[in-house]
């Protein structure tokens, strides 16, 4: 998969509200994003801010870091663009790579005013949220719902350079640094609550803007695949050995799956919100010649045409 070493030369923008977002106007024969640093359908697609205010109809695919689409060989085979191309409808790229469902739902509303003649919002996520309830026993409240948040406390924590920060230093101020409490919090509880908040303000968007909502929950491999292919075995083993996959599978596990799922689908029937576990339709393409993740959580071309398809149907 040389494609992957594209993605990690993606760098990103500090963003108000949401923390971060990918670096505005990347070009690559892979990756291309525009001024806002959304990723564009194909290579030579025009910026997605200018489509906000055409009138003809159009919908958008948001999510985390498969609707921005890591892991496809080149813009044309993300999910958004595939659904595009398969309907002749405009379905615009909203993937924030690494987004919580907050994140997401604070990106789509600083954009809210510029989408006009919206008619549909699919939104593919879950998985971050649990990554980010299960990561650590003691975190603040806010560690549950952002991405990037020690990194913002990082660069909070700078020293200053100037004077009164250095006289303050010598008076044993140093010490003093900013940062958020700690405390001890019921994972699952926390991760339900998160969930229910995030469809309710989507319940409030679909309202207000009278669009089709649409949630579904992402594909993982160790929940939709009993057999890896070879390339899929070949690269987990390489991820478990220098990249810690072992600990990050431990918060993947079928039980994890169990409970999330069957939060999200109760809280979209609560909302009225259509739902669907893409794990569940995904386990009819689990042959050994079917060679659907670049990862445990990012897709192939392959894997991002099936999930494309399943949409559809």
């Amino acid at each position: 998969a040389p494609q992957m070493r594209e993605y990690d030369l993606i760098r990103e923008n500090w963003v108000p509200f949401i923390m971060f977002m990918q670096k505005p106007n990347h070009r690559s024969k892979i990756v291309n994003t525009d001024n806002h640093g959304f990723r564009l359908n194909n290579n030579n697609d025009e910026n997605i801010s200018s489509i906000f205010n055409y009138n003809m109809p159009k919908k958008i695919v948001i999510g985390n870091s498969i609707v921005f689409g890591v892991g496809s060989s080149k813009d044309s085979f993300t999910i958004p663009s595939l659904l595009s191309k398969k309907t002749n409808d405009i379905y615009l790229n909203f993937g924030g790579r690494a987004f919580s469902g907050f994140q997401e739902i604070i990106l789509f509303n600083q954009f809210i005013n510029k989408l006009k003649s919206l008619d549909e919002i699919i939104v593919i996520s879950g998985i971050n949220d649990l990554f980010l309830v299960n990561q650590s026993d003691n975190f603040n409240y806010f560690e549950s719902l952002m991405y990037n948040k020690n990194r913002f406390i990082n660069i909070m924590n700078k020293p200053k350079k100037n004077l009164a920060s250095e006289f303050l230093d010598l008076l044993n101020y140093k010490n003093k640094k900013f940062n958020l409490p700690v405390s001890k919090n019921n994972k699952k509880d926390v991760l339900q609550n998160n969930i229910e908040r995030n469809l309710y303000f989507w319940n409030l968007i679909k309202v207000a803007l009278k669009v089709k909502i649409r949630f579904f929950l992402q594909p993982c491999a160790t929940w939709c695949k009993s057999k890896l292919s070879l390339e899929e075995e070949k690269i987990f083993n390489e991820l478990d050995k220098y990249h810690q996959g072992n600990k990050i599978q431990k918060f993947f596990s079928d039980q994890d799956h169990k409970t999330i799922s069957h939060v999200y689908e109760t809280n979209c029937k609560k909302y009225n919100i259509d739902y669907l576990d893409l794990n569940k339709y995904l386990t009819n393409f689990d042959e050994k010649i079917n060679w659907l993740f670049v990862d445990r959580v990012h897709l192939t071309d392959v894997g991002y045409e099936k999930v494309a398809e399943i949409i559809l149907n």
